[in-house]
């Protein structure tokens, strides 16, 4: 009778498990496609998690880095009550989904979490897939443009793509027997076309991010094996295989965009076809040949100027950019301790005597959040910053970690609830030991997000 029940205790974890995986891998689908979300959306979609995760019997969380958020959370609903007398105007209502989806994964074992890094991996599949497929159709019809599907923007959806590609190398390094193998055997043939659709989004700043993560992920490689040519080998391999994408990708959009022959995208679009087809022998080919992978990486490396061809006011963006940095800076002193508000720095920068933006955000994520909500809420996300690096990964773990912290120093990818939430989903496999929460705790944790969730949405709808 014992072993009966523990058998259908055991297959009710595994379906509650299930379920919270389909339910996470869906948010995530939705988050994507909402850009910077909407109040009614991520409630909703808070609650579902929520819901699912009040039956899990523990949780394993590091307080470093849910305590800072929850305070970076709190301190934009205070900035909103003190400034706009509205705590749901500003982006705490849209960023407590951060906290959800965080102690979520903190609620899935390691065979759960490869499964789920996979399957979000494969979503992003899907969406470089669509995108590419569209941009051929719209090469016959009218003007092409860079790429920006699922997220709406071409660097919205070139960052999410980076982070992709890093968790693809993360599964593809984990060890086989927690990883869902047959699933990722297809996903990983998927990779080119990750990368050649990051090629067509033209940015060169999630292009540097994923430039500067490659190069964290190879020195954590080097001091994990401590041997120069596997190291190498390692890196030329990776570079062979992006290079080779970013030329294939510059040569598609050029023949849209420049050349103006569509038939060439169909051509290229066979090709990309044939390349997942082959992509694992391709592979295979480059490991066991690292002259002809050095070559690749050689003739890649010379391929970096008609990149930056394609975008010729790419130095111009890059200089607007540290200048509006500055412009943020200057606000830092404006009031410390709960910000400007919301939305506020946009308004302050029109009426200054600087260049006037035309954007919401300060391409800095940390700045743009010390000027809107104040230092305590900027030195929460620092502090989750420093965690981050802290913690022990897997070398390819550590790529995605700078690369998003490279975008959040340049960019506003931390403002699109799917790019931070695709971070948190993909950055599973840590051995930092964390704190374990017992069922009870674990009840009332996602019993208080919850009802959080269920205030905010209620207070949204009783406004119309």
């Amino acid at each position: 009778m014992a072993q009966i029940i523990a058998e259908s205790l055991e297959q009710h974890r595994s379906r509650s498990a299930s379920v919270l995986v389909i339910v996470l891998i869906l948010a995530l689908a939705i988050l994507t496609m909402s850009g910077v979300g909407t109040t009614a959306i991520l409630s909703l979609i808070g609650m579902a998690i929520c819901a699912v995760c009040f039956f899990r019997r523990e949780v394993r969380i590091d307080w470093w880095i849910f305590v800072p958020l929850a305070i970076y959370v709190a301190m934009n609903f205070i900035s909103s009550y003190v400034i706009h007398d509205n705590p749901l105007y500003g982006y705490g209502r849209l960023h407590i989904i951060f906290l959800s989806v965080y102690a979520a994964t903190c609620c899935l074992r390691d065979r759960e979490m490869q499964l789920l890094r996979v399957l979000c991996i494969g979503w992003a599949a899907f969406a470089a897939s669509c995108a590419i497929i569209a941009f051929t159709v719209q090469s016959f019809e009218i003007a092409s443009t860079r790429l920006s599907f699922v997220i709406g923007t071409p660097n919205g959806l070139a960052i999410f793509l980076v982070l992709s590609w890093f968790a693809l190398q993360s599964s593809c390094m984990s060890p086989k027997d927690n990883r869902p193998e047959k699933l990722l055997a297809i996903v990983r043939r998927f990779e080119p076309v990750i990368l050649i659709a990051l090629t067509m989004t033209l940015s060169i700043g999630s292009l540097c991010a994923l430039a500067v993560g490659i190069i964290v992920m190879s020195i954590s490689k080097a001091r994990q094996t401590r041997s120069l040519s596997e190291t190498l080998n390692f890196v030329t391999t990776i570079l062979a295989r992006v290079f080779l994408c970013i030329v294939i990708g510059l040569l598609m959009y050029m023949s849209a965009e420049r050349a103006q022959m569509p038939i060439l995208c169909v051509v290229i679009l066979l090709y990309i076809i044939v390349m997942i087809c082959l992509w694992d022998r391709f592979t295979q080919f480059l490991n066991g040949n690292q002259k002809f992978s050095l070559v690749v990486s050689v003739v890649g490396l010379v391929c970096i100027p008609f990149a930056i061809f394609m975008r010729p006011n790419v130095f111009a963006t890059f200089s607007e950019r540290l200048a509006m940095v500055g412009n943020g800076i200057g606000y830092l002193g404006e009031n410390p301790l709960v910000g400007v508000g919301a939305f506020n720095w946009r308004a302050l920068n029109l009426q200054d005597v600087d260049m006037y933006y035309n954007t919401n955000h300060i391409h800095n994520a940390f700045i743009h959040t010390g000027v809107e909500f104040g230092w305590i809420a900027m030195i929460a996300l620092i502090v989750i910053a420093i965690r981050l690096f802290i913690k022990h990964y897997k070398q390819a773990q550590h790529g995605e970690d700078a690369a998003f912290l490279f975008n959040m120093l340049t960019d506003t990818g931390f403002f699109y609830v799917g790019i931070v939430s695709t971070f948190i989903l993909t950055a599973g496999g840590s051995t930092t030991p964390a704190k374990k929460i017992t069922n009870i705790g674990t009840k009332l944790l996602f019993a208080a997000l919850f009802a959080i969730h269920l205030i905010i949405f209620w207070s949204y709808i009783a406004m119309f």
